[in-house]
């Protein structure tokens, strides 16, 4: 399952020649991501969301968040600034 999205990813095999688990696996994805520079690693992640979104999303949350912060609703205005139009008296 996880090595059809992850098919770049070269080390399949644990030591002795063992299979890894998916959860090892991921974990040593995790891992060696973490070790990039910033943007070459929210480059990579945002190639693995293109072709499977909520895969990247379930599977790597972290580093998903990382690549794709969160927008600011209302526009970036926080909601003190977005409410104190109706406050005001009209003139």
């Amino acid at each position: 399952m996880i090595g059809e999205h992850l098919w770049c990813y070269p080390a399949t095999t644990g030591q002795k020649g063992t299979e890894m688990s998916e959860k090892s696996l991921i974990a040593a994805i995790e891992k060696s991501y973490k070790k990039l520079p910033p943007a070459e690693r929210i480059a990579k992640v945002r190639k693995l969301s293109a072709k499977d979104d909520a895969f990247a999303r379930a599977t790597f949350p972290e580093l998903y968040h990382e690549a794709f912060p969160r927008q600011a609703v209302g526009g970036g205005r926080s909601e003190s600034v977005q409410y104190s139009g109706l406050s005001a008296k009209p003139r």
